[in-house]
């Protein structure tokens, strides 16, 4: 489904004053809690929640960023995420326009039944945080580290059978890989969450699936990404 980008007839490229939204996220605010933020080239904490995030000022209020804006090219390509929430799946789409993100269907997960976009021009601020994924980081705990250790106990058991030991011992390092490769993802990487507001409306979208999402998106909007809390 393509995204249905809102411009006012009275848009002008020159960045302007714009007030909190009547609904929605304040522009310039942490995404955690709302407080009010200023934009930082860096990592900041929160005064309210502590929670660390970066802000960036978009080319609504930036008029350098304004002027770096790429004009759409159907060349740029698109970048497509899907994640999970509960029992509905997200999803956003960032292509030469602008970005969307939204809510699938609970059926299939395939078709949008909401969704909002702002396109790049209209983007107000960019902020991104980072949440533990304790599911994945527990999961990666509790099933394959403990298979390892199994194969590795069995390994040793297995000593007087070298080729026997040494296929366990193998399935023990496979095991310990994934059991690292989840601890990881859940404890250290985690969930990365961006939120984007835009002259008339706000995307939310989650980005660890895809490196490519943070600095697409603000090289796209006329910046450079800061680095991720």
């Amino acid at each position: 489904m393509a995204a249905a980008y809102s411009h006012h007839p009275s848009y002008a490229p020159a960045p302007v004053s714009v007030p909190p939204q009547a609904q929605g996220p304040t522009p310039l605010s942490c995404p955690c809690c709302n407080t009010p933020a200023s934009p930082a080239p860096g990592p900041q904490a929160c005064a309210r929640c502590t929670k660390r995030f970066v802000l960036s000022a978009g080319p609504v209020l930036d008029p350098n960023a304004a002027a770096r804006v790429p004009p759409p090219h159907p060349g740029a390509g698109s970048i497509h995420l899907k994640w999970g929430e509960l029992v509905l799946y997200k999803f956003a789409n960032l292509d030469p326009v602008g970005i969307t993100s939204g809510t699938l269907d609970p059926a299939i997960g395939m078709v949008p039944i909401d969704q909002t976009a702002v396109a790049f021009r209209d983007v107000v601020s960019i902020a991104a945080w980072r949440t533990i994924a304790w599911t994945k980081g527990i999961v990666g705990i509790l099933v394959p580290a403990p298979i390892a250790l199994l194969f590795f106990w069995g390994a040793i058991a297995a000593r007087s059978s070298p080729i026997g030991a040494l296929i366990l011992a193998l399935f023990g390092l496979l095991f310990s890989a994934l059991a690292a490769y989840m601890i990881r993802g859940g404890f250290v990487i985690g969930n990365r969450h961006a939120r984007v507001v835009g002259r008339y409306g706000a995307v939310t979208l989650r980005f660890e699936q895809d490196k490519r999402m943070w600095p697409e998106l603000h090289r796209r909007s006329g910046l450079v990404a800061p680095p991720i809390p």
